[in-house]
C-alpha cells in the first residue's frame, strides 16, 4: 500500500446515489487513516467516464440505482473495461442471496451499509489482493517471456546443449540433439550417461562431470565417440549451473562437432 517513504493516495470511484451515503463512507475511511482521492457518479455515463478518466485503484458501488443503472451493470462494465479494479458493493438492500451470487459474478466483496466499519478493511484488503495479482500476473509473463528467449537462443545454437543433475541424469537437451543424434529430446531425459552412451564413453563424461562439481569451475576437453556408425570428435565445455545458496547440483554444457578441423589446429 505504499511505494517508497510515500502513502500511496488511493483513488475511489464511488458508484452511489445517495449524497448522504457517499459521505459516510468517506467519513469512515478518512476516520480509517486511509489516504485517497474520490470520484462520486451515480449515471452510466459518467461511470464510464470515471473508469477511463479517473482509473480508479478501486470501485465502491450502492446495488440499487435510479432509472435503468444499477448495481449489477456497473459490475459488468467494470469487468469489461478494467477487470483488475476490485469492485466492491456497499449496499444496504443487496441482501445475503443477492451478495453472494453478485461474488460469483466477480464482485470482490460486499459491505452492508449498516456495517459502515467493515468498509476501511474491506477496501485495503481488495487492493492488497489486486496489486498481489498484478505481481503475480508480471512475473508469469516475465518468466513466459525469459523462457521463450531461451528457447529460441536454444532452438538456433549450433552445438548440442544439455543439463545434468549431480548423478548424471539428463534434465535438459536442446533440439539440436534431435537432427544430430536423430532421436527425440525427450528420449534423453530422465535417462543417466551410462544409458544413453554406453559404459566406455560415460565414464569419461562421468568424470567430467564430477571434476566439475567438485571446483565448481568450467572445464573444456575434447571428446570421441561413435555416431550413427561415424566417430565424431566433439569440443565440450561444462560448466556449474550455481544455486541461490551457492552450491552445484547441476551441470550445464555444450558440445560442438569439430570433426572437420585438424587435430593440430586443437
Amino acid at each position: 500500500m505504499s511505494s517508497g517513504n510515500e502513502e500511496k493516495v488511493l483513488k475511489i470511484l464511488f458508484c452511489e446515489d445517495v449524497a448522504t451515503d457517499a459521505e459516510l463512507e468517506i467519513r469512515e475511511l478518512t476516520r480509517a487513516g486511509l489516504h485517497f482521492k474520490t470520484m462520486v457518479v451515480k449515471s452510466e455515463e459518467n461511470f464510464r467516464k470515471g473508469i477511463l478518466e479517473f482509473s480508479p485503484d478501486v470501485i465502491l458501488s450502492d446495488y440499487t440505482l435510479p432509472a435503468d443503472f444499477n448495481g449489477l451493470k456497473a459490475l459488468a462494465i467494470t469487468q469489461a473495461l478494467c477487470p483488475d479494479v476490485p469492485f466492491i458493493f456497499v449496499s444496504g438492500t443487496i441482501g445475503e442471496e443477492r451478495a453472494i451470487e453478485s461474488l460469483k459474478m466477480g464482485a470482490t466483496d460486499y459491505v452492508l451499509k449498516d456495517h459502515p466499519d467493515r468498509l476501511p478493511q474491506a477496501v485495503l484488503r481488495a487492493v492488497s489482493e489486486s496489486e498481489e495479482k498484478k505481481l503475480l500476473r508480471e512475473t508469469q509473463e516475465a518468466l513466459r517471456v525469459s523462457e521463450e528467449r531461451f528457447s529460441q537462443f536454444m532452438k538456433h545454437l549450433p552445438g548440442a546443449a544439455f543439463i545434468l543433475d549431480q548423478d548424471g541424469n539428463y534434465l535438459y537437451v536442446n533440439q539440436i540433439w534431435e537432427r544430430r543424434f536423430l532421436k527425440r529430446p525427450s528420449s534423453f531425459l530422465g535417462r543417466s550417461l551410462k544409458e544413453v552412451w554406453g559404459e566406455e564413453v560415460a565414464n569419461d563424461l562421468e568424470e567430467n562431470l564430477r571434476t566439475v562439481l567438485g571446483t565448481g569451475k568450467p572445464i573444456q576437453t575434447v571428446e570421441k565417440f561413435a555416431v550413427d556408425g561415424a566417430m565424431v570428435r566433439w569440443l565440450s565445455t561444462m560448466f556449474p549451473i550455481l544455486e541461490p545458496s551457492g552450491e552445484v547440483r547441476m551441470v550445464g554444457g555444450i558440445w560442438l562437432d569439430i570433426s572437420d578441423r585438424k587435430e593440430s589446429g586443437l
